[in-house]
């Protein structure tokens, strides 16, 4: 990355970078999604961000001597008084999409995405589930304590991750519209049935890429949900690969699931935003 700022033509790393924007190394396609957005929405700011930090001077007192050392130097040992201030986090950060559904009915979604979006984008969401209607009247909600995000992973490590099941689960298509294709495919996790795991697979049909692509998700309150990061952010043109993402749903009413989606993406220059219900998912996938 920083040779890009030291040459004029910079195509060539932005191939290569871009190569692993699907590389099932996570910590390699997260540093690549990351430099793919520093090209795309912030080349202005790509010089300055990848130049060569100056030495940082310290200054280290000891009764009336006051010693100014560089980095690599070993400093005397002075015990250090000073504790950085404690930060505490705001109560609503973890709860940042409660009103997807309107009113009291909300589900916690805990979503790990690409970092596309500033972080005012999350009021976006705020309507997604408005006008969602939960049928049979409201359930209560699963004793699962939502301080505990990873509630959804626990047990996973240690068996086998999916059923037998999960080959007789019949793939669905959730979104077509515009050359956008969204494909659900099911499986069901092993020691925790309750849990279904729902994989989308988004491909375009049109002839030009569809970039800054998004999907989220939301349930009624009587589920609770996770998104996982994308695989991309560029669905390619032409049906030419795939922008995959992994969504864990916790059932353990065993109710017929109901989702709203949010698609943002764009194509050929203009932004485009979309929403969906999907409500015909099959009975293997919540039973």
């Amino acid at each position: 990355m920083k040779l890009s700022t030291r040459f004029s033509s910079v195509n060539r790393i932005k191939k290569v970078v871009s190569i692993y924007g699907s590389s099932i190394d996570v910590e390699l396609q997260q540093r690549a999604v990351e430099y793919n957005a520093l090209f795309k929405k912030y080349d202005h700011m790509r010089p300055a961000l990848l130049e060569r930090m100056p030495i940082m001077e310290k200054t280290a007192s000891n009764g009336h001597t006051e010693i100014v050392q560089t980095n690599g130097e070993t400093e005397p040992s002075v015990p250090d008084t000073k504790h950085p201030p404690l930060v505490t986090q705001p109560a609503n950060q973890a709860n940042d999409l409660l009103d997807l559904l309107g009113g009291n009915d909300v589900v916690t979604v805990i979503q790990t995405t690409l970092p596309t979006k500033p972080a005012s984008a999350g009021g976006e969401l705020l309507d997604l589930l408005g006008d969602l209607s939960l049928s049979g009247g409201p359930a209560p909600a699963p004793s699962v304590p939502i301080s505990q995000p990873p509630f959804l992973l626990d047990g996973l490590s240690s068996q086998p991750l999916f059923n037998d099941i999960s080959a007789a689960i019949p793939p669905m298509t959730a979104y077509s519209k515009n050359g956008l294709k969204i494909e659900f495919t099911f499986e069901r996790a092993n020691p925790n049935p309750n849990i279904a795991v729902i994989t989308i697979h988004a491909t375009n049909t049109t002839e030009a890429d569809m970039t800054e692509f998004v999907f989220q998700a939301a349930v009624p309150k009587t589920f609770q949900l996770q998104l996982l990061s994308p695989s991309s952010n560029i669905v390619p043109a032409l049906n030419q690969g795939s922008v995959t993402q992994v969504i864990r749903v916790l059932n353990p009413q065993k109710q017929p699931l109901r989702m709203r989606v949010k698609l943002t993406y764009t194509h050929i220059g203009s932004p485009v935003q979309d929403l969906a219900e999907v409500n015909n998912f099959p009975p293997q996938s919540w039973q």
